[in-house]
């Protein structure tokens, strides 16, 4: 999916535009500009969730854990490294929703060669069947992905940065993480309306994750539907529009003039009444896949207007390489408030020290802080996840995050660069 906003700003200068100098051909131009736009609304309309952020290990592990306790049907945790003593903390949370018929599917490994250690398989092993129909499923193979997910059922998921299967829930270094809820759109579809009709965010996030299970018969217990929850997965299409008519340019001068006012004002109306779908649309949460972190990074450094601040635990060339520098250097003297916040530097060198002092020089913030958090904030949007935006080209393992389009939430990560 596309920036709402920026193609909401794109039509609204092509309407200042082509006004100027009213056409048919300058009306068609814009018909087909605003379909587009509006089909972007409407997509981000249904990726309109309830968002919180999750602070700190601690609050991952009790999410997993309450996880475990209210699912009804599935719950999935991803997390690239299991840690033995990790999973002690809540083997008896999980054998409990096993017992009580939950499909507990675990996806775990980020290289190839990655290998579970004998007391988990073990421990795995022995959930692998229960009378009750519950059970604990692991492929044998690594998954070969960074991402981090706790998932209750279709009900709520959390995407993050935490390694909650590795770590314990008093490991004091920042995680954040955001905990999408929202039930399944309700609304009937427009029965003359053929438009596909775009998912749910936490569908698009299970779906996701069983594509990228490395067992097939395992990938086909993940439930990514809502309808086989039980829910209700109906949705709403674009909200249909009155025609805005063509300008009149074949009447007297006075009457074209008329016209052309008429229509003028419509197509910014139709701007504004676009603008609020947009607003009321709000928070969107629209699922980050793999290399899709990189593009919107690459994407940010050229877009942003007031704002770019980056967190990640690493900095490291093959994620601030020098074309990179250069375009923060090129944001920064455009007005744009440029922050990094990492834990340690990898650049390395002459070369790497010239690099990070030329940032400095430019008046790019650089704070070091006991952080193993990812975050992307952009103006009023943002991405939370696994993906180290100062260390990672992108490509090579799975990655996920989601972006968010709200102010209030842009606004509140952004006080973590505060003291920059």
């Amino acid at each position: 999916m596309g920036d709402p906003l920026q193609e909401l700003a794109s039509l609204e200068a092509a309407v200042n535009e082509h006004t100027k100098v009213p056409s048919l051909e300058a009306h068609h131009a814009l018909y087909d500009v605003e379909r587009e736009v509006a089909e972007s609304i409407a997509r981000a309309a249904q990726c309109t969730a309830t968002v919180d952020l999750v602070v700190g290990a601690r609050a991952h592990h009790e999410a997993m854990t309450r996880a475990l306790a209210e699912a009804k049907q599935q719950v999935v945790l991803a997390c690239p490294w299991v840690n033995r003593l990790a999973l002690d903390e809540v083997r008896d949370q999980i054998e409990g929703a096993v017992a009580s018929g939950v499909l507990v599917c675990l996806l775990w490994g980020m290289q190839r060669g990655d290998s579970l250690d004998e007391e988990t398989k073990r421990f795995l092993g022995r959930l692998a069947q229960h009378p009750s129909g519950g059970r604990m499923v692991a492929a044998e193979r690594p998954a070969v992905s960074h991402a981090k997910v706790i998932a209750c059922d279709h009900d709520w998921l959390i995407v993050s940065s935490c390694n909650f299967l590795n770590s314990g829930p008093d490991r004091t270094t920042d995680e954040v993480g955001v905990r999408l809820t929202s039930p399944p759109p309700r609304v009937e579809a427009d029965p003359n309306d053929q438009r596909t009709a775009p998912s749910h965010p936490i569908s698009e996030i299970l779906r996701w994750v069983r594509d990228i299970m490395p067992d097939f018969r395992l990938r086909a217990r993940i439930i990514d539907s809502p309808a086989l929850l039980g829910m209700s997965e109906r949705s709403q299409r674009a909200p249909t529009v009155d025609t805005i008519l063509p300008p009149r340019l074949d009447l007297n001068d006075q009457m074209r003039q008329l016209s052309t006012k008429l229509w003028s004002r419509e197509w910014r109306q139709r701007v504004a009444q676009l603008r609020r779908q947009l607003e009321a649309a709000r928070p969107v949460a629209i699922p980050v896949r793999d290399v899709e972190h990189r593009e919107l990074f690459l994407y940010a450094l050229e877009h942003a207007e007031r704002r770019l601040h980056l967190e990640s635990p690493d900095v490291a060339a093959a994620g601030l390489s020098a074309p990179v520098v250069d375009a923060l250097k090129r944001a920064r003297a455009r007005g744009v408030d440029v922050r990094l916040r990492y834990q340690k530097r990898e650049i390395a060198g002459e070369e790497g020290d010239a690099r990070w002092r030329s940032l400095a020089e430019a008046g790019v913030g650089l704070t070091t802080a006991d952080t193993h958090a990812k975050l992307l904030v952009c103006d009023d949007w943002a991405v939370v996840g696994s993906f180290n935006f100062l260390s990672f080209a992108g490509r090579g393992r799975g990655e996920l995050g989601v972006r968010i389009f709200d102010a209030e939430l842009a606004g509140l990560l952004s006080t973590r660069f505060a003291s920059t």
